[in-house]
């Protein structure tokens, strides 16, 4: 049996996150903001993991050389409170090769979380969240069917697994995390695109 490429295999995931987001939101567009101009998860710089800095670094290469220089220009000046992707007029500027906590940022999320009590130890209590736009004023989270809460612990544990697999490939240590606006800056620098 061959091993399957980890880059082929990550595709594979955002297929699956992009039409679990397509899903949620022909389920329940009257209770989602997300949509072209809303820029409020776009507020963080992000590092990601090296698998989806390759996917990220191969769409940059695949623009036009005047798309490129655009991109890296708007990266260097772009400021640090916000993703390096984050046009002026509030798109994004990598979209199709964006990371997969922006393609699955808005939709409700499952995932565990560590509570101090002093009844017990710590306890892992699954916690059910979405963007504070979302599912605020009619869909009650806890009404919310279950095939439609994207499991976060199993998103991050399928990426991790590919992302070590990519690492090994690539003879980098495994975790490794790319600053967003320094691959968009200089995507020459990380991979031989």
């Amino acid at each position: 049996m061959t091993a399957r490429d980890p880059l082929e295999l990550y595709a594979q995931l955002e297929a699956k996150v992009d039409a679990f987001f397509a899903r949620v939101h022909e389920a329940h567009a009257d209770a989602m903001a997300c949509g072209k101009g809303c820029f409020d998860c776009c507020s963080d710089r992000l590092s990601i993991t090296l698998l989806e800095a390759a996917t990220l670094a191969r769409a940059i290469a695949a623009m036009p050389s005047s798309a490129r220089a655009s991109l890296s220009e708007h990266a260097r000046r772009a400021d640090s409170s916000v993703c390096a992707a984050l046009a002026d007029d509030g798109s994004c500027m990598v979209y199709a090769a964006r990371p997969l906590i922006c393609r699955s940022h808005g939709v409700p999320i499952r995932y565990g979380r560590s509570v101090d009590d002093a009844s017990a130890d710590k306890v892992r209590l699954p916690v059910v969240t979405a963007c504070f736009k979302n599912f605020g004023g009619g869909t009650a989270m806890d009404a919310l069917a279950a095939e439609l809460i994207l499991d976060q612990t199993t998103v991050s544990a399928t990426l991790g697994a590919l992302d070590a697999a990519f690492a090994d490939q690539c003879d980098v240590p495994r975790g490794t995390r790319i600053d967003l606006a320094e691959l968009i800056s200089h995507p020459e620098d990380f991979f031989d695109v």
